[in-house]
């Protein structure tokens, strides 16, 4: 097809046919089912269908490409449907994965005369393509680059099959190799780096997963800017990580403010868009909003459906999730109509090969209320939709009161969660297992708890629901999960019940330190009234008062503070809490911990102070604050560097002349005996050392 100048365009497994030819083999050959295009003779930039993951990196970064560019990124796809292939049997578990080590190509392996794109340090919004003649170690690593796209690849193709041994590893190193040879803030590296992510969200590792989304949605903002589409769609990622471990109004205020400025610099129809209002209406899904839920993905699934069709798989989960809500509010016509749309959309991709039998199992609902005969997914669907008393006893017998749905929830399971009063009473008069527990080994109560609703958490406890039962990834309590929802009303009825108040998760955290993570102070009132210990720590040594300055709840930090939480707690790493805003860059923080009489010389276990972690993280305003406030500007570290070495080795010339202006003793000299001038000279940065010799600094 290229000696034609011809581009297929959408290389991947469900475009191959295999046949026999007529000496019997077997022959796969790529079909051309319309997608491909004849490239013009000229050097015109065209533009390329593709189908996700099967293709190269290039595709995220710009629009469109010139034939000699097209020609290497359909070979890039080929290349990816060989190693799907070779590696079928293993994907199919028909074998097992081996180990393979990731190779890391010599420079001299490659010709340096060879033209390749250039990973660019920044990305253009408008996506023009600049190509350069590279040295011969630049050739190597991008080569290297692209060996690690076909194991990101890879594992993206095992991972889909639940394949997720070895994942983790392979992710790993995919990020190290990208880290070393792009740096941890190329894009390629976040994108890797949210794969993880979502690998770590698959098996509940909640901490880990937040802290790389977090780290994604930081750098992204920090280098392309906090409005730029890929600093939307990291913050939108972060949101739905914290979503789902039930920190509803956070998450809800973060997707509300990316939305909102989705909608006023990329406009109503773009993905990132889009893909915010997919993730508000989870959000407002979870906490029973059902209508405002409705109304986002019926916009959402119109411009997705105009984009991708009807037969899109991202068309299709918004249509089953709007199935969902309308079962769930009893509207029966809605969800038949839905199911139904969805229904004949399965049998048109079976009957042309895209789906097995397996696939479609599960899909034959009954949505007519008057039938007798009651199906599995009919019976599940009655505590959601607040049907007649006397159609449920019906249908719920002893042998069906606690048969499992698809996602292995029983009907009082998913009556909890949704907070339907009347189906749990029922279902608690028939003799439904309150002790059952989900996947994520949630009961009835703890899934209420954590969804906020009291009518159905009173139901539960008077009924003798286990108040100190644990459930999610960390072993969490009801307790905890309705301090961190802000569920006052259920916190009482726990209480009233002998809820443990200093009950601890597998990180250490208390109901009150969920309380001041997430900001509700009438909770934290509350756990403070039964005797709730401000001093508790989390695993990595924060107390309430840290957990309410690094999410910067200003009014929490003031109660914590009227209350007399100890405002020099240290955490594991020696810091303080004044430590930790200056390191955060929260300046509202900085102001009221000094106010407080905050110890402004206090070290963490390097050694260094509030003013040396303000000069490392370059910010000016924060040198001010504490320099004013007399803090020592000579403070060493356990290396015994001032810092006006941190800002001698950074190049910062602003702060450099903040501290020489202030006294900063310039010929100072660390434990090796070097002094800031050499170290700006050891760092190249140039300026700062034109700064330095220009108030008679030394080397010597």
């Amino acid at each position: 097809m290229q000696m034609h100048r011809i581009i297929h365009g959408d290389v991947k497994p469900q475009n191959v046919l295999v046949f026999t030819d007529e000496t019997g083999s077997w022959v796969p050959k790529v079909m051309d089912f319309g997608f491909s295009t004849l490239l013009p003779l000229d050097e015109s930039h065209v533009k390329l269908p593709r189908s996700w993951p099967w293709y190269a990196p290039e595709y995220l970064e710009y629009p469109e490409f010139t034939p000699p560019q097209a020609f290497k990124m359909e070979l890039f796809s080929f290349g990816m449907l060989c190693l799907w292939f070779i590696f079928e049997k293993h994907l199919s578990s028909v074998l097992p994965l081996p180990e393979m080590p990731l190779p890391v190509p010599e420079p001299g392996d490659y010709d340096s005369e060879d033209y390749v794109l250039k990973p660019l340090a920044g990305l253009k919004q408008a996506g023009t393509i600049q190509r350069e003649q590279l040295t011969s170690q630049e050739v190597a690593e991008m080569s290297a680059i692209h060996d690690d796209e076909f194991n990101s690849k890879l594992c993206t193709i095992i991972q889909s099959q639940s394949r997720r041994n070895g994942v983790e590893k392979l992710r790993l190193d995919v990020i190290g190799t990208k880290t070393r040879l792009l740096g941890r803030d190329h894009p390629y590296t976040l994108s890797d780096m949210t794969s993880l992510v979502m690998f770590y969200v698959d098996l509940g590792r909640w901490r880990e997963a937040e802290m790389l989304a977090l780290e994604v949605m930081e750098t992204t903002k920090r280098t392309l800017g906090c409005e730029h589409p890929r600093a939307l769609y990291s913050t939108i990622n972060f949101s739905n990580v914290i979503s789902k471990q039930g920190r509803l109004k956070e998450a809800e205020r973060l997707t509300v403010d990316v939305l909102a400025v989705g909608r006023r610099t990329l406009g109503q129809k773009h993905s990132v868009t889009i893909y915010g209002m997919e993730s508000l209406a989870s959000t407002y899904q979870e906490q029973g909003r059902y209508r405002e839920a409705e109304a986002l993905l019926l916009e959402a699934v119109q411009e997705w459906e105009r984009v991708w069709g009807p037969e899109h798989d991202i068309v299709m989960g918004i249509k089953s999730q709007l199935e969902t809500i309308y079962q769930t509010e009893g509207r029966w016509q809605d969800a038949k109509k839905q199911h139904s749309d969805l229904t004949e959309t399965l049998k048109r991709l079976y009957e042309r090969g895209y789906l097995t039998l397996t696939s479609l199992k599960g899909q034959a609902f009954n949505f007519e209320e008057e039938d007798t005969q009651v199906s599995v997914s009919h019976h599940h669907m009655a505590p959601r939709n607040g049907i007649r008393s006397e159609e449920l006893g019906v249908q719920y017998s002893r042998d069906q009161v606690d048969k499992r749905d698809d996602y292995g929830l029983t009907p009082l399971l998913r009556a909890a969660k949704e907070g339907n009063q009347s189906a749990v009473r029922l279902l608690l008069a028939q003799g439904a297992d309150i002790r059952a527990r989900d996947k994520w080994y949630f009961t009835p109560l703890l899934l209420a708890a954590r969804q906020g609703h009291d009518a159905v958490s009173e139901q539960l406890l008077e009924a003798g629901a286990d108040v100190e039962a644990r459930g999610g990834p960390y072993g969490t309590t009801s307790l905890s999960f309705a301090a961190a929802g802000g569920y006052g009303v259920i916190m009482e009825l726990l209480l009233a019940k002998g809820a443990d108040v200093e009950t601890r998760n597998g990180q250490g955290m208390t109901p009150l330190l969920f309380a001041a993570r997430d900001g509700h102070d009438a909770e934290i009132r509350l756990l403070l009234s039964k005797g709730a210990s401000m001093e508790a720590k989390d695993e990595s040594g924060c107390t309430a008062l840290s957990l309410a300055l690094y999410h910067r709840h200003k009014t929490t930090v003031e109660l914590l503070l009227e209350n007399g939480a100890d405002i020099e707690s240290r955490n594991k790493e020696g810091m303080t809490p004044l430590i930790q805003v200056v390191q955060d860059g929260y300046e509202d923080g900085l102001g009221l911990l000094l106010a407080q009489g905050a110890d402004i010389e206090a070290k963490d276990k390097y050694g260094e102070t509030a003013l040396y972690f303000a000069v490392l993280e370059r910010d000016e305003v924060m040198v001010e604050m504490l320099l004013s406030k007399g803090a020592d500007i000579e403070t060493r570290t356990t290396t015994g560097r001032t810092p006006l070495f941190q800002a001698a080795a950074q190049g910062d010339v602003v702060i450099i002349g903040l501290l020489l202006s202030n006294g900063a003793d310039i010929h100072a000299r660390n434990n090796d005996g070097l002094t800031p001038l050499r170290i700006a000279e050891e760092k190249g940065e140039q300026r700062a050392v034109e700064i330095l010799q220009s108030r008679r600094a030394t080397c010597s």
